[in-house]
């Protein structure tokens, strides 16, 4: 795993860590973490008590990297932070100026495409992101009115990575892509070259840090899960 990956994960579980700590005040369980997040807490640990509390204030630069900052400047976090009370997504209301995404950036050669519809939209996903999985399976009902390009992003360790090499080697990285979103198993493929080192990069660049980040026509991210009918909302049909 490179430095990249591992501040990657980092900046993930920091993320984590707080929308954890303010589900309930009552201990929290592994289980509750499995249920409400849609990840295997099997390999993981769990503090048996709150790691830290506070107001936090959001401090983002000109391309839309943002961190939380606690009132008296003890703690700082970076990652996505999520109200499961609200559903909001309390990074993507950062006050931040984000850089317009191009979508000429990508190589189109670099992504899983997904769906025949007018409106294009990219993802940046883990094939282990519970809210990819999420995502994925609302697109299920308007695969004619999206074109996704899925840009694999494995950013949650070894295991991630794993699947999404076996994904993209795959015959049909697409079948196998909707398998994953799925719960189905992922087939062991053949070695081949993978795009990972250029999409983090052009992650990097943008400032994108977590998954799943989504990319309207006009450039727009939205980090974190959004309902698909807000997506069609947003994007009016845009191409």
């Amino acid at each position: 795993m490179n430095f990249l990956q591992s501040k990657q994960i980092a900046k993930y579980l920091g993320g984590l860590l707080v929308a954890i700590t303010c589900l309930s005040a009552n201990a929290l369980t592994k289980q509750d973490v499995a249920k409400k997040f849609g990840v295997n807490t099997s390999n993981m640990t769990l503090s048996a008590a709150p790691a830290f509390s506070g107001k936090f204030y959001a401090l983002a630069d000109e391309t839309g990297n943002t961190i939380f900052v606690s009132e008296d400047l003890r703690y700082a976090v970076s990652g996505a932070v999520l109200d499961h009370k609200t559903g909001k997504n309390l990074s993507a209301q950062a006050p931040a100026k984000p850089t317009k995404f191009n979508f000429s950036d990508l190589d189109l050669s670099d992504a899983i495409k997904i769906g025949s519809g007018a409106t294009k939209l990219i993802v940046f996903a883990d094939p282990k992101c519970g809210y990819c999985k999420k995502l994925e399976r609302e697109f299920d009902g308007t695969r004619d009115h999206f074109t996704v390009y899925v840009v694999l992003l494995p950013i949650l360790g070894q295991a991630s990575l794993d699947d999404a090499q076996n994904i993209w080697c795959s015959a049909d990285p697409a079948a196998a892509w909707l398998d994953a979103m799925h719960d189905k198993p992922i087939v062991k493929a053949e070695a081949c070259t993978v795009p990972f080192e250029k999409n983090l990069a052009l992650a990097k660049k943008y400032g994108i840090t977590g998954t799943p980040t989504i990319v309207l026509p006009d450039g727009k991210n939205i980090p974190g899960f959004v309902p698909v009918s807000t997506l069609i909302q947003q994007t009016g049909g845009q191409q």
